[in-house]
């Protein structure tokens, strides 16, 4: 899954952005796109980045279609709109990007390193201090949630609802929501620490959808309940908290590439 912290600490009066990936291949991929966005002189204007992905592993390649065979590598096109703080991709003359002719590593990989880099859209203002974030070594207390990678959808409250529409009790999927976003930057924050939050979206017993926000801190995982300190009941693992939910969690919507 993603793991994305954007963590701000004051250097001499400038605020720093540090990224913390878990993918490896969406690590390289994002500190590739780091060196391009490097090049640019101009830091406000928006820039289209041609770049190629692998159709089989996702990694990509900022280059000219020099040396780049196609049934290998898909060309596709970035656009930087930082006045606008949008990342926008698509292909040749298509205005979207499709998966459809991806292996589903590469579309796991591709997913998330847009995510990556729209979060980032998100939070700079020029391409410069886009360029000079700094992308942090993993963190091993995260690296083997493959359940939450399994059960995660790209999806907001509406689309976690019509998917869980059609399920039975106790299904759930992780994704992360507007309140998540903002709460883990402000826990971070407060607490000079990476903190991860998340959104838990599961069925009850009577077919209703509710959504839980879930906290990852010091290698602890707990149910945020309103306390900035975290000091509520924490569990060593995800799936002991997922175990400690009334009603109880029966099964995880998997991911369509996962399945």
């Amino acid at each position: 899954m993603i793991n994305i912290f954007l963590i701000y600490t004051d250097l001499g009066g400038k605020d720093m952005i540090k990224v913390h990936v878990q993918s490896e291949q969406v690590r390289r991929n994002i500190d590739l796109f780091q060196k391009v966005v490097q090049h640019f002189k101009n830091s406000t204007e928006k820039k289209a980045v041609p770049t190629y992905v692998n159709r089989l592993t996702g990694a990509m390649r900022f280059s000219d279609k020099a040396g780049v065979e196609e049934r290998e590598w898909k060309p596709l096109i970035m656009q930087i709109d930082l006045s606008k703080h949008e990342l926008l991709v698509s292909e040749g003359s298509r205005d979207v990007f499709t998966y459809d002719d991806l292996e589903p590593t590469a579309y796991r990989i591709m997913s998330e390193t847009f995510h990556v880099l729209e979060e980032l859209a998100h939070e700079v203002h020029d391409l410069k201090e886009l360029a000079q974030f700094e992308l942090e070594p993993a963190m091993p207390s995260l690296q083997s949630r493959d359940c939450i990678h399994e059960a995660w959808h790209q999806v907001d409250r509406v689309g976690a609802e019509e998917l869980l529409k059609e399920q039975t009790a106790g299904v759930y999927l992780f994704r992360k929501d507007t309140y998540a976003h903002m709460l883990e930057r402000e826990l971070t924050l407060a607490l000079k620490t990476p903190v991860k939050c998340l959104t838990l979206s599961y069925t009850d017993d009577h077919y209703q959808v509710h959504d839980l926000t879930l906290v990852s801190f010091q290698g602890r995982w707990l149910i945020y309940n309103d306390d900035p300190n975290l000091s509520g009941r924490s569990y060593r693992t995800i799936s002991d908290l997922l175990a400690s939910i009334t009603p109880k969690l029966m099964k995880a919507l998997l991911h369509p590439v996962m399945v």
